[in-house]
This record gives C-alpha cells, structure tokens and sequence, in this order.
C-alpha cells in the first residue's frame, strides 16, 4: 500500500486578512485522497498585504506561488510571517503523529481506509 502525505495552502479563499489555510493531504494508492486541515494560516507577503480581495483572487492567477510566505516544493512557511518557524515544527509534528496512526495500523496488520486514518487523526488531536 502506498501512502503519500503532503502540506499545501487553499488560495481558493482568502481570509479577510488576504491569509490562506494549510491543509494536510493524505493520499492512499493514488486513488484515494482526503484533506484535513491543520488549522493554520499563511499571510500575504509583505509586499502584497495592502491588496484588497478582489485584487489579490486577479494576482493568483499569476502569482500564485510568489504572494504567500509559503514554499510549495517544500511544503513549508517561509520566512516573512513571524510565527513561520513555530508552523513549520507544527507541520513537523503532525507529519509525524500521522505516521505513527498508519505505523499503529500497519503493526496491528490492519487494513487503513481514509476514514479509519480520519478517525485517529481526530482522536488524538481532541
């Protein structure tokens, strides 16, 4: 069973602030995918935090990967926000914590679903 987890941010819908959230993506044998969000948010860069809403939804189609203190190759917040290291150990440990859920199942030689890893998932965070 392959089982891939990835860190990305909805510019979709930005905040009133022009901030986007970030959302783990867990992905079982390339066919199944369920996003969880982490409940974190990425702000503008500081040169685009003036912009309105509307101004920012017409720069996303251009800029889309230059307007948020987030690296998407990496997965991870950049410098620019002052929290951007304390989200990146966040992402860090909930990377783990999702590991270890498909670790637990994978000793126990049960069958992971996507809603048995979402159950887990939000047991231990509550």
């Amino acid at each position: 069973m392959s089982v891939k987890i990835h860190f990305h941010i909805r510019t979709n819908r930005p905040s009133k602030d022009g901030s986007v959230p970030v959302f783990m993506l867990l992905s079982l044998n390339r066919k199944h995918r369920i996003t969880i969000s982490m409940n974190k948010l990425i702000p503008l860069k500081k040169e685009y935090r003036n912009c309105s809403i509307p101004e920012i939804k017409k720069l996303l189609i251009d800029k889309k990967d230059q307007l948020f203190c987030w690296d998407n190759i990496r997965e991870r917040a950049i410098k620019g926000d002052f929290n951007w290291e304390t989200i990146n150990n966040f992402l860090d440990n909930e990377k783990t914590r999702a590991n270890n859920i498909l670790l637990s199942f994978q000793l126990r030689n049960k069958h992971i679903t996507l809603e048995l890893f979402k159950n887990a998932f939000a047991k231990i965070e509550a």
